[in-house]
């Protein structure tokens, strides 16, 4: 087989960029900032801001676009095109611009499920909001209440991270259509971004990317998850997923509890009780993990590891990463800095250190270099870096294999969350080229960054650590422990239709 080539500078995207922000974890808070534009960056239709029939077609096959550089709007393309249903899984959601594109499809007489997620007091709040004024919009435009229908999360998870939307998935009755027996517009997006704007900041601002595609085989699969979860489906429900070959799934773990074997763990005392035994082992139930951790293994002499992400705690990843460097394959990673916490390093901080020494200065192999952006609290205009990849190609550039999800390199997310990633291959070759090529340009920027390599693994400006202190959770310091993962907000028997308020 042909493989296809991903190297420096396949799709160029000049990038003129103005802020893009968070407030740290992705599993405690998302928040994005500013706004940013560039030139030649692959391009959606742009939405039409009417009601009636769809006015937006989205071209067939898998297209990535890169955020903040398409400024959101193949995701209000993806929901303008829809026809009959729009079905959307997601961890933070909320702000104008997303509520009138799905108040606008609701006239055309699509039907529009959310599931939200119920994680913490701040979800069940920001997200809590959505619904009340998406309800709100739907009765004072005369709309049938039951066409717009939005829940919390299912409670099988620790936290829904999953960040995706459905298109035209299912029958009139809500249950996904068979592959192959959909319409034409009928399509999937996986995003490594949430949906929910803050203050001024539009949910686009951060580095993210949106990926669709039309192949029905994944929305199929996508679409019964949803429905499945959706409909809360019980502790014994996990989907088959660990098995999958076309999605990459956390789908949660069973077995923490001895007389709860093949079961996810109860949420009735919080999700993971303290002092409560794990014997025998937890069965994740997901192939996240597996997925990734294979891809980064699979790197040796010559080749080029490409990684965005938001965390880096997973000691597991730091072992293969290391490994990887010592066997000469040329690590690159991007990430935003997190200043310390408590008076000390983050995790994902001092992973990056450790990995930045993987070899010695002295040698002749590439190592593990790291390209960090400032933190905005201290440099309010830099770029915010949200996404999650994985690029794999030959010192030739030929490209090898890849992923893009919501998925960060934390075992939290990786075995305890409902998070969704696709896998790359030689025929996903635009989605790696759009990823590739704005890592590049990430990776070499001098703009408010700095680079941590085998020449000095700490090089991290004093005036960086100057600002406040990082708000690094447990979720994020965590690598598994189940006394450190209880679930904090979103109580019990929360999963399920939001009430009125």
């Amino acid at each position: 087989m042909l493989r296809s080539r991903l190297a420096v500078g396949v799709i160029a995207l000049p990038l003129l960029l103005a802020g893009c922000g968070s407030s740290g974890s992705s599993d405690s808070t998302d928040d994005a900032s500013a706004v940013a534009n560039a030139a030649g960056a692959p391009s959606m239709p742009a939405p039409s801001g009417g009601t009636g029939a769809p006015s937006v077609v989205i071209p067939a096959g898998q297209i990535a676009v890169a955020q903040p550089d398409d400024q959101g709007k193949a995701l209000i393309a993806a929901i303008e095109s829809a026809a009959t249903s729009v079905d959307i899984v997601i961890y933070q959601i909320g702000g104008q611009e997303i509520q009138q594109a799905l108040l606008a499809a609701l006239q055309r007489g699509v039907k529009v499920r959310v599931i939200m997620d119920g994680y913490s007091s701040s979800q069940v709040k920001y997200n809590g909001e959505f619904a009340t004024s998406m309800r709100n919009a739907v009765a004072s435009a005369g709309l049938p209440s039951d066409a717009f229908a939005i829940n919390w999360s299912s409670d099988n998870f620790n936290i829904t991270h999953q960040k995706s939307v459905m298109i035209d998935a299912v029958d009139s009755g809500g249950n996904p259509l068979p592959a192959g027996n959909m319409p034409a517009t009928a399509r999937l997006l996986v995003s490594t971004g949430n949906f929910q704007d803050f203050g001024s900041t539009p949910f686009y601002a951060a580095r993210d990317f949106y990926v669709l595609t039309d192949d029905q085989q994944l929305i199929n699969e996508a679409s019964r998850v949803f429905v499945s979860d959706f409909s809360c489906a019980g502790p014994t429900e996990t989907n088959g997923l660990a098995d999958s070959t076309d999605l990459i799934w956390s789908n949660g773990t069973t077995g923490l509890y001895p007389n709860q074997v093949g079961q996810y763990p109860p949420v009735s005392e919080g999700y993971f009780g303290p002092g409560r035994a794990t014997d025998p082992a937890p069965v994740v139930q997901g192939n996240s993990f597996d997925a990734q951790f294979n891809l980064v293994k699979q790197a040796g002499a010559g080749d080029v590891l490409r990684i965005y992400n938001e965390e880096f705690t997973s000691s597991a990843f730091v072992d293969a990463v290391t490994a990887a460097a010592q066997a000469g394959a040329d690590v690159r990673i991007v990430m935003s800095y997190e200043p310390p916490s408590k008076g000390k390093p983050t995790t994902s901080m001092a992973n990056l250190t450790q990995m930045a020494g993987a070899v010695p200065a002295s040698s002749n192999l590439p190592g593990v270099s790291v390209t960090l952006y400032a933190p905005q609290q201290v440099v309010p205009e830099a770029l915010y870096v949200h996404a999650k990849s994985i690029l794999l190609s030959d010192s030739a550039g030929n490209f090898k294999g890849g992923f893009v999800g919501s998925e960060n390199l934390s075992n939290p997310s990786m075995d305890y969350n409902r998070e969704l990633g696709l896998p790359l291959s030689s025929a996903t070759v635009q989605t790696a080229g759009v990823i590739g090529g704005a890592f590049d340009s990430d990776f070499n920027s001098t703009t408010n960054t700095t680079r941590l390599d085998k020449s000095n693994p700490n090089n991290i400006p004093p005036a960086w650590n100057g600002s406040g202190t990082s708000s690094e959770s447990d979720l994020e310091s965590a690598d598994g422990s189940p006394e450190a993962l209880q679930r904090v907000g979103a109580p019990a028997g929360r999963c399920g239709p939001v009430p009125t308020s």
